[in-house]
């Protein structure tokens, strides 16, 4: 397993942001993918205004949600059906579905206002 980010320093997170938001706008919503970062971490995000985080393991969506909930939640991987149950209760997004199970436990198990990103290989790759 790769190791955990840790010592993240808030004001050059908030400054990163800040740049970042200076040249695309306050109309796009950044997220925080949060994969790698130790869930003590997430303290200095919140405090430089990160708002929206993402992961992409169930297990530590649920710690990382369940320990800062002021935070909007994605969940960024492809999302397998053993895990919809898990995943559903903490986030507002899940952007990729890795099965037809997969839809089938989020047709059976997601609120009428659950939203899911679906991508398209328009190239037939």
């Amino acid at each position: 397993m790769a190791e955990l980010i840790r010592g993240l320093d808030a004001r050059r997170v908030a400054d990163n942001l800040a740049r970042i938001r200076g040249e695309i706008g306050d109309d796009v919503q950044v997220l925080a993918a949060v994969k790698y970062l130790a869930v003590e971490e997430l303290d200095a995000l919140a405090e430089a205004g990160v708002t929206v985080a993402g992961e992409n393991r169930a297990q530590e969506l649920e710690v990382k949600a369940s320990a800062h909930p002021e935070l909007t939640w994605d969940f960024i991987g492809h999302l397998q059906s053993r895990k919809v149950k898990q995943v559903l209760p903490y986030v507002r997004w899940i952007h990729s579905v890795a099965s037809d199970s997969a839809l089938n436990e989020l047709g059976k198990h997601a609120a009428p206002d659950t939203e899911v990103l679906v991508e398209v290989n328009i190239a037939r790759e």
